[in-house]
């Protein structure tokens, strides 16, 4: 085959390395997931497409997670960044369940939502109050 009939068949999709097609059904499966939830923050335990997403972007957000070569690791980033921009928030300086936090709060806020002077989101494990701060809460007020 020409290098010509190969950079056409590239520019409709071919891939040519097994860890690059393993990173395009992995790339598919994130945009599922950032369709889906506004963000690539997912729990580690998140699957999507029969794929685990979480487990897979947990890995990839590792030094050297996105590959050896790094021209390499550098257009996967891009195409990551590309669909999420936040993709990786450890780089941005905090972390992973802040970000998905943040995410599912603004489209909270963005969706009519609001918060009271006194609201508080809480996070997906557990209450929001500390139990002893619950009871020094109640103690003031008598109860």
């Amino acid at each position: 085959m020409t290098g010509e009939r190969a950079a056409e068949l590239e520019e409709l999709g071919i891939t040519w390395d097994t860890a690059d097609a393993g990173f395009e059904a992995n790339l598919g499966a994130a945009r599922a997931c950032y369709e889906l939830h506004g963000t690539l923050a997912a729990p580690r335990g998140a699957t999507i497409l029969d794929i685990q997403i979480g487990q897979y972007l947990t890995s990839i957000r590792r030094p050297g997670g996105l590959g050896k070569d790094p021209g390499r690791a550098q257009r996967r980033a891009a195409a990551l960044a590309a669909i999420d921009p936040d993709w990786n928030p450890g780089t941005l300086g905090w972390t992973v369940d802040w970000q998905r936090h943040y995410a599912y709060l603004t489209q909270l806020l963005t969706s009519g939502g609001r918060l009271t002077p006194y609201g508080r989101v809480r996070p997906p494990r557990g209450p929001s109050w500390r139990p002893d701060r619950a009871r020094a809460v109640g103690r003031s007020r008598g109860v």
